[in-house]
């Protein structure tokens, strides 16, 4: 289990960021407790998150993930955000769930795809340590359907070359009949 942050992001405006430079407290760290606080602006916690997801491709372009994988994944962690609209930070699994829930209108197989990004990310975010937690750990995908051959071969005894008189006769071991 990966140590857990003690870091905690939380969001200012402008005008409340400046009050706290005028008694320069911007980042404390306590040393009883080994936690640090970080203040700062709605623009540089954006900041910030741009950067995630800038590492967050990096690492998919490492993983040799095609550029169509790396595009749906960017739309599908895009959607969440905007759906959940909290930092990462402060984002809980049933936050997630919900997401999901709001895709009823897509296949088993898209909702599917798109929490495999959601997981994939937090795992990323988790395991670089921006997240002190991974809520999407838990987050199960839909079950799909499995492509069903509609092909399908019969082979007779002439071309396997064995009689059903033999394949009768065969004891369970020596079952398996090749062409």
């Amino acid at each position: 289990m990966a140590e857990v942050l003690n870091r905690i992001f939380i969001l200012f405006t402008k005008e409340e960021l400046d009050k706290m430079k005028e008694g320069k407290l911007v980042s404390h760290f306590d040393e009883e407790t080994g936690k640090q606080t970080v203040f700062m602006t709605e623009e540089g916690y954006k900041e910030m998150n741009d950067w995630w997801n800038e590492l967050f491709i990096m690492s998919l372009k490492a993983k040799h993930r095609s550029e169509g994988t790396i595009r749906e994944y960017t739309k599908a962690i895009e959607n969440c955000m905007a759906y959940v609209n909290k930092p990462e930070a402060e984002i809980k699994p049933i936050d997630l769930e919900l997401w999901q829930s709001s895709m009823s209108n897509l296949s088993s197989a898209s909702v599917a795809q798109r929490t495999s990004a959601v997981r994939e990310y937090f795992k990323f975010l988790y395991r670089n340590e921006f997240i002190a937690r991974n809520p999407a750990e838990m987050l199960e995908a839909p079950a799909t359907k499995a492509p069903i051959s509609k092909e399908n071969k019969v082979l007779f005894f002439k071309d396997s070359g064995t009689s059903p008189a033999t394949i009768l006769r065969a004891n369970p071991s020596t079952i398996a009949v090749l062409p």
